[in-house]
């Protein structure tokens, strides 16, 4: 038998996200579309009820601008673009050829 098993004893592939299931393992939660969707859902929400906060919660900031509306919002997303951007090009610089440690 191969590596992995056939799509039938785990049900369709779609249902794990065309991914297939290693011989021996069962689904875990991620791995049905459903729970990735409430996940999801719950991020959302749990989003939407900060900003909510943001109107009734009075900041103490050290600087001014930290108590712009949405600030540290703003201040970890732009972070976050900075850390894929800053890896792109530090992957440019580091990467090595496929073959680099030989086999």
């Amino acid at each position: 038998m191969s590596q992995t098993t056939d799509h039938a004893s785990h049900g369709d592939l779609s249902q794990t996200h065309g991914h297939r299931i290693p011989e021996g393992e069962s689904l875990r939660w991620l791995d049905k579309p459903a729970n990735v969707n409430k996940l999801c859902i719950a991020l959302y929400v749990l989003c939407g009820i900060v900003i909510i906060a943001e109107f009734f919660i009075h900041k103490h900031g050290y600087f001014r601008f930290e108590d712009w509306f949405a600030f540290h919002a703003w201040f970890g997303f732009g972070s976050y673009c900075f850390l894929i951007f800053a890896a792109k090009g530090l992957r440019k610089l580091i990467k090595r050829d496929e073959g680099y440690y030989g086999d």
